[in-house]
């Protein structure tokens, strides 16, 4: 992954040329009460939890990818999932909220900072733990993740069913990369900078799988370069082998 110190001048070249523009699927911190009041996923009954919307988009106008994440806990088992590790390859800005309802009063609880616990794997690879508070069954979580550079993999399909996820990828004429697709369920929508799985069933993994990961519907993106003809710059990353173990 891109590291932020790698390309200064990258991000004095940008230009717009992204698509035309996609309203957001989902608002950071704006649920909706029908979201508190629900008691199970239509299409799937037994699920402890719920991706209810996955949203990202990579704009080439500051080069940052946001995500927005909301979740819903159905029953207790769904408390794993309010309690998550994510692993990014660059620094990244985190904020949360949990939401309950109480006597028919939305109540807002913030994520703060001594819940947020983050390891250094290697000099651009990060472990973020987080701790939701305040989760209950029927809670409704919101995270928001923001980081330098293009994001390494998208997960339409996870352990528990999602609703909507949603990717942007804004197109720019200075970076060149590669889209990996792995999986079997379908993608409901897709452009050339724009992609919608619509609820997408739960992975359930069977006996003998060794890694999850290469049963996942999702999408794995590999940098081959980044080339600024007015800057005279650029920075090969995974154009062969060799400049990969270079790197």
């Amino acid at each position: 992954m891109i590291g932020s110190r790698s390309f200064p001048l990258f991000i004095l070249a940008l230009t717009v040329f992204a698509a035309s523009a996609q309203k957001a699927p989902i608002k950071f911190g704006k649920v909706d009460i029908s979201e508190l009041e629900m008691k199970y996923y239509d299409h799937d009954s037994t699920a402890p939890a719920v991706v209810l919307c996955d949203y990202g988009l990579f704009s080439i106008q500051n080069f940052k990818f946001k995500r927005i994440v909301r979740l819903k806990i159905l029953n207790k088992e769904g408390y794993a999932y309010a309690d998550k590790i994510f692993y990014f390859y660059n620094k990244t800005d985190i904020r949360g909220k949990t939401f309950n309802l109480v006597d028919g009063e939305i109540v807002t609880e913030k994520l703060r900072g001594e819940s947020i616990f983050e390891e250094r794997i290697t000099e651009d690879y990060y472990a973020i733990r987080i701790a939701m508070p305040d989760v209950k069954v029927g809670s409704v979580i919101d995270l928001e993740f923001s980081h330098f550079g293009m994001p390494r993999t998208w997960r339409f399909q996870q352990r528990i069913p999602v609703k909507w996820s949603e990717l942007i990828v804004e197109r720019s004429p200075y970076i060149t990369y590669q889209k990996n697709y792995f999986g079997y369920e379908p993608i409901d929508i897709i452009t050339t900078t724009r992609w919608v799985a619509i609820d997408m069933p739960a992975f359930k993994p069977e006996p003998y799988i060794r890694s999850v990961e290469n049963y996942l519907t999702k999408f794995e993106f590999d940098i081959q370069e980044i080339r600024i003809p007015e800057r005279l710059y650029f920075k090969s990353i995974a154009s062969s082998w060799k400049v990969i173990c270079e790197n």
